[in-house]
């Protein structure tokens, strides 16, 4: 039911998806893809997740780690979270009634789209203050 009333929430934003099981769908929106997925064995819980946002290696994964529990202090609801070798976000929440539920999927997608815009800001600034260091 749950799954289904965010595919309806999808269709009404004039936004395409994919069915990947009975549990999952993927969808692309504010120019990242999403995964939303619901437990069958909780009903009323859900994930929205952004996946593969950056590739975790031996090189940065102490850097990564030590930014994931500064930012995860920082936002209410997302998470920044390790999968394998990747950065993930994701949003977890129950739903235990469908008034109003339309603007909390929407407001779930505009703040991961937020929580993405300061992660890729963070590390250009990095970067570019890096590259200004090898220059000097």
């Amino acid at each position: 039911m749950l799954l289904e009333k965010f595919k309806n929430y999808l269709v009404s934003k004039n936004i395409d998806f994919d069915t990947i099981n009975e549990e999952m769908i993927h969808f692309n929106a504010n120019e990242l893809d999403y995964v939303f997925q619901v437990d069958d064995r909780d009903k009323p819980y859900f994930r929205l997740i952004v996946p593969n946002l950056m590739e975790i290696n031996d090189n940065n994964r102490n850097e990564i780690r030590d930014y994931i529990a500064v930012m995860n202090v920082e936002f209410k609801i997302g998470k920044m979270v390790e999968v394998e070798h990747s950065l993930w976000l994701t949003a977890e929440m129950f739903v235990y009634s469908f008034l109003g539920i339309e603007p909390m999927f929407e407001r779930l997608i505009d703040m991961l789209h937020e929580f993405f815009n300061r992660i890729r800001q963070d590390f250009q600034n990095k970067n570019s203050t890096n590259n200004g260091r090898a220059e000097e």
